[in-house]
This record gives C-alpha cells, structure tokens and sequence, in this order.
C-alpha cells in the first residue's frame, strides 16, 4: 500500500509512505526495494534515485524505527526483524522536471511517472498494489490505472505489479476532458496547461481517427479497453512517450496554430498512439521483460521507433489531416536531413539502436558526424520498404500487412520479434527473400535510392543544390560560438572547431545579432574567405573556402505524364483517389 501526498508543492516534494506485509524470509534476510532507473521507451539511464530523500523505516505495529542500509545507487536494504509482521516506509520524491518520463509537482498541477516514485521489493515485482493519492480537493486525476474518488481530494488507485505502475502516469490538476469514442471503445484527451486557450473543435475528431487508422492497420480492434492522452500544455519545449493504454504528451500551449503547428502536434498524438501495437505489444525480444535497474540494449530500434515515425505522418495522411502535397513535403524534409548528416555514413540504424544509450539522447557537437537517428531514418527505410511492397503486388499488399503478420507471428504467440522475424514477416507479404534488401538498409550505412522506389509511384525526386555559399558550421543561438563542424566541409578543412568564438569574417567584426547577415553577403562560393577566431584564449586566422552546399533542399512531385499503373499506386499509397 502506497500513499502519495502531493501538498507540499512549494519545495516540489511528493510525500510516499509504504507499507507492506513482511514474509518469513525478509524477517531473517532483510526487505530489499530498489527504485528504477530508467523508464521504458526512453533509452536513456536516468538515475531517479538520486531525487528520494528522507527515507525512514518503522515497524507499522509497534511504531518502533528499523534500521536500513544503501547496496546501491537505487536499492534499500531493510532489516525489519524477527519480530515484525508489517513494515511501514516514507521518503520524499523531489518532483521539478516537466518532461514525459520524470516527475512535476506545482501549485497546478502533478505529473507522476511511477519509475520515479515506487520503490518495490525486488523479489516480488508482480505483486499488487494500492494507491491512496491525496490532492486538492478541486483537482481531477487520470491514470490508466483503475481508479475511484473515496473521499474529496482522495483518490484509490489499483494496479497489478511494478510493471503497470510504471506503466500507469499520473496527471492531477485542473484537467479539461474531451471524451469520444473510437473502434468501440472509450477515449479521452485529458487536457492541462492550456490556461484559458480553447482547444480546437476538430481535436477529438481528429484524435478519433487517428485510431481509427491505426487500429486498421493490425486488424481493428484495439488491445485495451480504454485509453487516455495525457497532454501537458506549457511555455516551451516537446515530447511524448508511450504507455499500453495511455500516452503522455508535452507541447506548447501555443501548439493548435498556426496549421502546421497543429498537424505537429496530431503527429506526435499519432506516433505514441500506434506505439499502442509497436512497441507496447509487439516489441524486440532484447525489451520483451525489462530489467529496470540497467541498459537493455537492441538492435531494432529502427523498428520500434523508426517505422512508427513513418506511420506517424502517414497516419495523419490517412486520416485527412495533412493533404497528400504536405505528407510528401514532410518526406521531402527527411530525405533532405538524411543527405546533409555525414554519420548516415558512418554507422548504420542497427547501430546507432544498440547505442541509444549512449548517444541519442546525449548529443555533442560531434553527433551529426558520427551517428544518425533512428527515428526519421528508420522511416525513411520503413517508406522504402512500404513502396517496394506495394510496386510488386501491384498495390494488393503493402507495409501494414507485414506488420500485422509481425504482431500476430510474435506478441500474440507471447514472444518478442528478432531481425529474422521481420524478415519471415516481410516474406509473408511481398513473396520474395527480403533479408539482403533489409541487411543493406539497416546494417550498413543508410544510403536509398529514393527516385528509384518513387518512380513506379509517377513521383520524382529532385535534389537542388543552394545558391548561397556553404561553410559547414553550425552557432549556437545568440552566440557567435561554433556548435559544431560538418565532417569534410569547408570549416572542417580550414580547421574550424567546436566551441571557436568567431571575431570577424574578412575583417568585418561580427556578434550575435550580426552573424548570419554578414556571413551571407561577405560568403562567396570558392573566394577565400578570411576568419578571426578565439579558441580557447588564443586568437586566431583561418582561411576558409566556401563551396556550394551538395543537398540543400529536396522536392518530391507528380510527374505530368504518370501511367494509370502508376497512378493507382500513387493514390493507394497517399489515400487520397484524385492526387
């Protein structure tokens, strides 16, 4: 039995008690409870640990104190006695982090990510558990774990091990809730943060068929019996994370306009809702029990996440959201960053998911060098896979269906999938060996042809060079110092280096407000052009040879003479029975 007191916001302080029944072996060997340090779905160690404080133990029945020992950064070692039958726990959770995997606490509102605030017995993780959450009495609370209001401003919540619980966020506050219902079941947009701006009037609408369209592709009838978005509305900054039967989403309360602001956000709603299937179900072996306590790494991050990144926007296509020109713009984009990060060649998407660990979400001035995200290069290989299926059926099968063969070969036989599972799955649709076109794309560096798998599509790519001299640099806002240098670019070869504060081009002093200005109309293609730098207390003069960037922008359009063959693929893949 768990008790959360949320009411001493104003040094951002969760209040835990923990009481539990202590088993004849804990008595003699000690009760060991460890806090985890990461959270599913964000590949990143993050030590929640170090927020608990004032940990104290008693015996429940005599109120006399126990003794306890640190055996680690996140495990608590009780000692609870011959003696004892029912011990009772309290710590406090510092609670200051507005993301999609911490905590927040505030006068407005608590977000609670339960890796963050349950210690549990390590040898009893599938235990169950109840909740007494004290909040205001005016507030409201949502979780994805069953709950009842017991009294004003008491909440009991139930859930079924610490998988569920830190499966289950929390959010209270003030919420405005915008319920539908979708493939049968009962949905809600829980809405906080948004300070008095009114929510647009198709964003349930929108929402709905979103899962629609997602459910559609694994069959149509969804795994859980409700789901909830849980959407946290603040001044700046973006994020959501998955969860079987909720989501949790941050964004601007600014986020609903203008328009592609909008489908920005119904694309991240997208991207964490068909994680519902992809990653919350159907997942790889390597993640199919979590060890919260350490890395579990994989491969096949380019799936999880990459081929949800594709059908985000794809979603979003399908669901009328965006039109057939704005889904090819955003390809378009992907395809553009792909070209100008030298890492896409210098490792590959299984890779760069074994590393997530280490780099993806810890990146450096170096990071478009060495690596690439399997994110958006993971749906580009989830397009190209996509557009092959469906060029070699004629249009009758296509990506969904490997999918589908996927989910139903692994989650539903109770297992998690490997690199020849999606290979077998592939297989299943397209009729042909899929594995060397699949070992290219993902276990050696990302380089499609993308004209090539658009063609049979009546679609052409074009790749433009810019007419504005190339220096291969990038500042770092409001400053003049280097963020970081492009791999084998005119600053590269002139010696330019991260963290250089630049002075003065060709003579002219240049700052924050001035830069890019100046740089633009001193800059000239193969003109030598003369840089003043201080590094490290030094200053110093470099020369440097603007050249013409290779890729600065990509277009993908209709080609005026498309066949009907083509035309009917094109308008199968982009949903659309005009374009």
């Amino acid at each position: 039995n768990f008790t959360l007191d949320v009411g001493d916001s104003a040094r951002r302080l969760v209040h835990v008690t923990l009481a539990a029944d202590v088993a004849e072996a804990d008595r003699r060997d000690g009760l060991e409870l460890f806090l985890a340090a990461w959270t599913p779905g964000s590949y990143l160690i993050r030590d929640y640990s170090r927020h608990l404080g004032s940990v104290s133990a008693e015996d429940e029945g005599t109120g006399a104190p126990i003794p306890w020992r640190k055996t680690g950064k996140n495990r608590y070692l009780i000692a609870p006695g011959v003696d004892c039958r029912r011990i009772k726990i309290r710590y406090t959770v510092y609670a200051h982090e507005l993301t999609v995997c911490t905590s927040d606490l505030t006068d407005q509102h608590a977000f609670l990510s339960g890796a963050t605030v349950f210690l549990w017995p390590v040898s009893d993780p599938t235990s169950p558990a109840v909740v007494q959450l004290q909040v205001p009495e005016s507030w409201d609370v949502a979780t994805s774990l069953a709950a009842n209001l017991e009294a004003p401003g008491l909440w009991r919540l139930e859930g079924q091990g610490i998988d569920e619980f830190i499966d289950s966020p929390i959010l209270a506050g003030a919420l405005e809730t915008l319920s539908f219902t979708a493939v049968g079941r009962p949905h809600s947009l829980v809405l906080d943060g948004l300070d008095g701006i009114e929510p647009p009037e198709n964003l349930a609408r929108d929402t709905a068929a979103i899962v629609e369209q997602a459910a559609e592709v694994f069959g149509g009838t969804p795994p859980y019996e409700e789901y909830k978005f849980l959407c946290m509305f603040t001044d700046a900054g973006r994020g959501g994370l998955e969860h079987s039967a909720s989501s949790a989403l941050l964004a601007p309360r600014t986020t609903f306009a203008p328009e592609d602001s909008y489908r920005e956000f119904m694309g991240l709603v997208a991207h964490e809702f068909f994680h519902v299937w992809n990653v919350k179900r159907m997942r790889p072996a390597e993640l199919w029990e979590f060890d919260y306590e350490r890395e579990n790494h994989t491969e096949l991050l380019w799936l999880a996440e990459g081929f949800t990144a594709y059908y985000d926007d794809h979603l979003c296509r399908r669901a009328g959201i965006s039109s057939p020109r704005q889904y090819l713009e955003v390809l378009a984009k992907t395809i553009c960053d792909l070209r100008q990060t030298p890492g896409c060649l210098r490792q590959s998407l299984s890779e760069a998911s074994f590393d997530a660990w280490i780099r993806l979400y810890r990146p450096d001035e170096n990071t478009r060098n060495s690596t690439l995200s399997y994110y958006g290069n993971g749906a580009l290989v989830a397009m190209s896979l996509d557009l092959h299926i469906r060029a070699q059926t004629g249009g009758k099968k296509s990506l969904d269906d490997a999918m589908r063969s996927l989910y139903q070969r692994t989650y539903l036989a109770g297992r998690g999938y490997t690199f020849e599972d999606v290979v077998e799955a592939l297989a299943d649709v397209s009729g042909e060996d899929m594995a060397p076109r699949l070992h290219d794309l993902v276990h050696k560096p990302l380089d499609p042809d993308f004209a090539t798998s658009l063609a049979p599509f009546g679609l052409q790519l074009e790749e433009s060079e810019s007419k504005r001299a190339y220096l291969g640099i990038r500042v770092r806002p409001r400053s003049t110092d280097v963020a970081s240098v492009l791999t084998d670019s005119p600053a590269h070869t002139a010696g330019l280096m991260p963290s250089d504060e630049l002075l003065a081009l060709n003579g002219h002093r240049v700052g924050p407000e001035n830069w890019s200005k100046i740089s633009r109309q001193i800059a000239i293609v193969d003109a030598p052009l003369q840089v003043i730098v201080a590094r490290r207390g030094r200053v110093l003069t470099l020369t440097l040879q603007p050249t013409i960037k290779p890729t600065a922008s990509v277009t993908i359009t209709k080609c005026a003479d498309s066949s009907a063959a083509q035309d009917a693929l094109r308008r199968g893949w982009l949903f659309d029975p005009e374009f």
